[in-house]
């Protein structure tokens, strides 16, 4: 057991043990030592403390949090020690041997990478950072720039977008990886003893300058445009800060609303809300438990699944949001793999339930029903349909798809459903209705049971048949798919006329000349060899 210690290291903490704190002491002591009647040794100091501070932040992670000495003689090793180059610089030594020397005192290691160069620039300094990283002469790179800039300021644009990537060189040792030397305390040393010495002929250019009253314009102008782009560079970065901030604000208010509706919909509430074309609606959820589901159980497991399905996202897009409307970058470990697993636990519940919904449709049942009718005087039915038109508005609807409802008068609930009608050739010299009803279940015994619990009814008065738009259910049926399907069946030179009430009932009914169901109402329809066809009608109504 070792005891550690805490320390700032240019403005990182670490935590490190007692004999690596000795030596990194101990070392630093010797660096200052060195430098203390060096030029700029703070600057010189600053940098190498930030160069080990940043060496020492790559040792840290996967579990280790402790700099041990072992870390610290590593440090030590690329860095160097002073008293190599206080040898180096004192002792003489012949070509081969200096070089002997350089190869065995070369510490450091080389990384490069891309920066922004202050110090040789014209306006940001991408060119020069570009050069001095491939290592060729900014003056090429500025020309094609300068050249680009003519064609629709491609140039600018891309200089622009470049200024805003590259990082800017700021530390010494940031100069040093740039051009590709090696970061050790020999060169920290003399890239700022070469950045003194440009800042004080820099001073005194301009003390020269200043003292004969003259400012070149080129000066002027290059001070000017330095400002120009920084402008811009800072209000498309506040424009796009901001607008990662309204994605925050309409993330967490989106994620909220849904959030507040599912919940109400699966505990808080009697009633499930539903979003369509027509906007936010509500379901009875008990309705839904007792129509569609086999038990209350089951019912629950579907809503515990929906809840992590649904819910999980939705709180993943509320938390992104608070994430970027507060410049949140920290990540906490282990939540991507929690939340994972209970979506992935959802996606199981709902799938079971699924499965299991799914078996009670596995089967269908059909029975098929054929009346023969009393054939009219003259040879020709009319057909009606009568019986009120249920609007959803007037009553309380729980269900309701494309062809069946469900919903409540006076506490008892209606199951109904549409029907659908089609004419055919008859077999025999009859009029005749055939009656098709449809369901499904787990078994095909299931399936036609529940089809022959169907309540349809129609009426024939001499020519005239009605028909009911709607079939019936008994109020404790479940939703399996029930249909009821009618077939008229008309003999060769049978003809029937469609009310315009039989618009709400007839479906994709084939005739000769293709004419649409919409606009075979209000006409008289003859069988004839070729098909249904309409006699004496006009080909426009057609």
């Amino acid at each position: 057991m070792k005891k550690t210690v805490t320390i700032n290291l240019s403005g990182v903490i670490f935590h490190i043990d007692e004999d690596a704190h000795d030596n990194l002491h101990a070392y630093l002591n010797k660096i200052k030592g060195y430098f203390s009647d060096s030029e700029g040794k703070d600057e010189i100091m600053a940098d190498i403390e930030a160069r080990i501070a940043e060496m020492l932040q790559e040792k840290i992670g996967k579990g280790k949090e402790v700099i041990s000495t072992e870390d610290i003689d590593q440090v030590i090793v690329v860095m160097g020690k002073p008293e190599d180059y206080v040898d180096a610089d004192s002792a003489p030594a012949s070509d081969e041997k200096a070089e002997e020397q350089t190869t065995d005192k070369d510490y450091g290691y080389t990384r490069k990478r891309v920066f922004r160069d202050p110090d040789n620039n014209v306006i940001g300094g991408v060119c020069g950072g570009i050069a001095a990283y491939f290592n060729f002469d900014p003056i090429w790179l500025r020309v094609i720039f300068a050249v680009s800039f003519f064609f629709l300021g491609t140039g600018f644009l891309l200089y622009l977008l470049l200024w805003m990537i590259i990082p800017k060189a700021h530390t010494t040792a940031e100069k040093l990886e740039m051009k590709g030397e090696r970061v050790n305390v020999s060169n920290i040393e003399k890239s700022i003893k070469e950045e003194l010495d440009n800042l004080k002929k820099k001073f005194n250019e301009f003390t020269k300058e200043a003292t004969n009253g003259k400012k070149k314009p080129i000066i002027r102008a290059k001070g000017l445009l330095d400002k120009l782009i920084d402008f811009i560079i800072s209000l498309l970065t506040f424009t796009i800060k901001a607008i990662v901030k309204f994605i925050g604000v309409i993330f967490i208010a989106i994620g909220i609303v849904l959030l507040i509706m599912l919940l109400s919909s699966l505990f808080g509430s009697s009633s499930i809300f539903s979003m369509s074309n027509m906007g936010i609606g509500s379901l009875f959820s008990i309705d839904i438990s007792d129509i569609f589901f086999v038990s209350v159980q089951q019912f629950n497991w579907a809503a515990a699944g929906l809840l992590l399905v649904i819910g999980i996202p939705l709180i993943a897009i509320v938390y992104n949001g608070i994430k970027l409307l507060l410049g949140i970058k920290k990540r906490l470990r282990g939540l991507g793999i929690v939340t994972m697993a209970l979506w992935i636990a959802g996606c199981i519940l709902v799938g079971y339930v699924g499965t299991e919904i799914g078996r009670d449709f596995r089967k269908k049942g059909v029975k098929k029903t054929s009346i023969a009718l009393s054939n009219p005087s003259d040879n020709v039915l009319v057909l009606e349909v009568i019986g009120k038109e249920y609007d959803e508005d007037d009553y309380d609807m729980s269900i309701k798809t494309d062809n069946w409802m469900s919903f409540y008068i006076d506490d008892k609930r209606i199951n109904i459903g549409k029907t659908e009608l089609d004419i055919v050739r008859s077999k025999t010299d009859s009029f005749e209705i055939q009656l098709i009803y449809k369901a499904r279940g787990k078994s095909r015994k299931v399936a036609l049971k529940r089809a022959e619990n169907i309540n349809y009814s129609f009426s024939q008065k001499d020519s005239l048949v009605q028909f009911d738009p709607y079939f019936n259910l008994p109020s404790d049926a479940k939703w399996r798919a029930q249909q009821v399907r009618i077939l008229i069946r008309v003999p060769d030179s049978g003809s029937v006329y469609l009310t315009p009430s039989m618009r709400r009932i007839i479906f994709d009914i084939d005739n000769v000349t293709g004419t649409y169901d919409g606009d075979m109402v209000g006409k008289t329809w003859t069988m004839l060899e070729e098909g249904l066809t309409c006699i004496g009608c006009d080909e426009e109504e057609l």
